[in-house]
């Protein structure tokens, strides 16, 4: 929770909740105490039940709340400010690695688009279902795309972890706009979708798959 307030600052957190939704109204539940609550519950690992939470909040911030209230927080607008959150962020961790602009001036966006999977609880099976192995149920898959000329998120999506970069990649395909320049490790490799960026007088950077 320091990394972020030192990253981000208190202000710009609030103001990302506003601006998403998560924040409609004056509650306790505060936009900084539900991240700190987040990081409490990755803490917990498997045991982060909404009573563990709950009963958190209460010890912590003397925020007296039930269970099935804290568990209607967790809704679009919830994902919605967490992922702004992220994205902001990551953004900032960027910044300074951008190249400098001229080299850059010959494209639209310089897309870079990767994917990260990790299992999930098993009760997320019906939402996310896993790619199987070491009696995994369920996983999520999270695709970032990041655009290094401005430094900002052109993507970044939960989706179930059986759902794969090459399908992505077909998926996605009508995002990429003139000028731009793709690129991507072969799980996205896909000679059609190589194709329709072509088409669309962008230009690509991938390995061959042999």
């Amino acid at each position: 929770m320091e990394s972020l307030r030192k990253i981000l600052g208190i202000q710009a957190l609030r103001d990302l909740a506003i601006e998403t939704g998560f924040s409609q109204r004056s509650s306790k539940l505060t936009s900084e105490v539900f991240f700190d609550l987040m990081f409490y519950a990755v803490s917990l690992s498997q045991n982060s039940s909404l009573e563990y939470l709950v009963s958190y909040l209460a010890s912590q911030y003397g925020i007296e709340i039930c269970k099935q209230s804290l568990d209607e927080r967790f809704n679009e607008r919830t994902v919605h400010f967490v992922k702004s959150v992220l994205s902001r962020l990551i953004r900032e961790q960027f910044s300074k690695a951008l190249y400098c602009e001229s080299f850059l001036s010959s494209f639209n966006h310089v897309r870079i688009k990767d994917s990260t999977k990790f299992k999930a609880p098993s009760n997320l099976e019906a939402h996310y279902k896993g790619c199987g192995g070491s009696g995994s149920t369920a996983g999520i898959s999270i695709q970032h795309e990041f655009d290094l000329k401005t430094g900002k998120f052109l993507d970044l999506t939960l989706t179930q972890a059986i759902r794969n970069d090459q399908q992505d990649a077909k998926e996605t395909a009508e995002n990429v706009c003139k000028g731009d320049l793709v690129i991507r490790d072969l799980g996205y490799f896909s000679i059609p979708v190589l194709q329709k960026i072509s088409e669309q007088e962008a230009f690509f950077l991938s390995r061959l798959l042999f």
